[in-house]
């Protein structure tokens, strides 16, 4: 595997973002989801291209309906981000090398959380996707 081999960094590459509207409409139709407390994940597993070290590719959104100034938005997406680039090596480890999971993370409370909230948030994402997935 060869993000396996790479030196463990604490990044968030553009090449582990997803942006693709043809991903992104594939991962929305084809799709598996589940909640845990204030954010819903949307996540779709398809072969991972021969060009791509990337074992999840991730997308974040906040409902603008939720939180109307766009200084809590990206706030609440920056806590989200920070949170899963500290964590993400947890599920990077156990991914297979041939697969790729399309991931996207939708904030659903409507109170503004803390840091702490999100990076609990983001690790009981995890321990689901353990359960959840037979393989992993």
């Amino acid at each position: 595997m060869q993000y396996k081999s790479m030196p463990r960094k604490n990044t968030w590459s553009k090449k582990e973002r997803l942006f693709r509207k043809k991903d992104i409409e594939t991962l929305f139709q084809k799709g598996k989801a589940f909640s845990v407390p204030n954010i819903r994940v949307v996540y779709y597993i398809t072969e991972r291209p021969k060009s791509e070290w990337a074992p999840i590719r991730l997308g974040i959104v906040v409902p603008k309906k939720r939180f109307s100034k766009s200084v809590e938005r990206n706030k609440i997406k920056r806590w989200i981000k920070e949170a899963w680039r500290i964590n993400k090596h947890e599920m990077y480890s156990i991914i297979p090398e041939n697969e790729q999971w399309h991931v996207f993370f939708i904030f659903a409370s409507k109170k503004l959380p803390t840091f702490q909230k999100m990076e609990e948030a983001v690790m009981n994402i995890l321990k689901e996707w353990k359960k959840r997935e037979t393989h992993v």
